[in-house]
């Protein structure tokens, strides 16, 4: 719903440049949709020595606050589709981000507070491609994960989708996202999405 891929870049740049280590290394095209713990992992992987992950990783969120509170813009379509949904189902955002990260990024970029449940990556969790932020956000909104429906703009975050039993439709134009994708489209205002949403407004 948010475009902010970019802060994650900016924040996991920085914090990797502190310390000397490469981004170019990181290779981030084939970590997009990843996560602060596999960040910190290819830090560690790289210096040859053990590192403060809690530091890292509270140091990398709060750059990402940091960045989006600057201004950051939803993806195309998302206010719209949103205000459209809204009371219609249960609704949920499930990311690899903490939870303050992703209120924080859905509060900058005006997103409408329609969400029941916030899923954030926790201790216990693992990251996506890994099913388990999915499958606790359809628990907690009392949803069966093949009754759901999750929208994904990384190739990580819909073979989560996927994995946890959703049907799965792929934003954008994320590599190999269509392998694991129901349905495939460039924006949210696409007729494709809206049929498949039940959805008979034009947006």
């Amino acid at each position: 719903m948010v475009d902010s891929e970019f802060a994650w870049a900016q924040a996991l740049r920085e914090s990797m440049a502190k310390r000397g280590v490469s981004w170019a290394n990181y290779r981030h095209g084939t970590m997009v949709g990843g996560s602060v713990p596999e960040a910190v992992a290819f830090m560690e992987n790289e210096l040859g020595y053990a590192v403060d992950v809690e530091e890292i990783g509270g140091e990398i969120y709060a750059s990402v606050q940091s960045i989006v509170a600057a201004g950051i813009s939803p993806m195309v379509g998302a206010v719209e589709l949103l205000n459209v949904l809204k009371g219609s189902r249960p609704l949920a955002v499930a990311s690899n981000g903490s939870r303050e990260t992703v209120l924080a990024s859905l509060r900058a970029a005006r997103i409408p507070n329609v969400f029941d449940v916030v899923v954030g990556l926790g201790a216990t969790s693992r990251p996506k491609p890994a099913p388990d932020l999915y499958l606790e956000a359809c628990r907690q909104l009392n949803v069966r994960p093949a009754d759901a429906i999750a929208i994904e703009d990384s190739f990580r975050g819909a073979t989560a989708a996927k994995l946890a039993g959703m049907r799965v439709v792929g934003v954008g134009t994320a590599t190999r996202v269509e392998e694991v994708s129901d349905l495939v489209v460039t924006t949210l205002m696409e007729p494709d999405l809206l049929d498949l949403l039940g959805i008979t407004t034009t947006l």
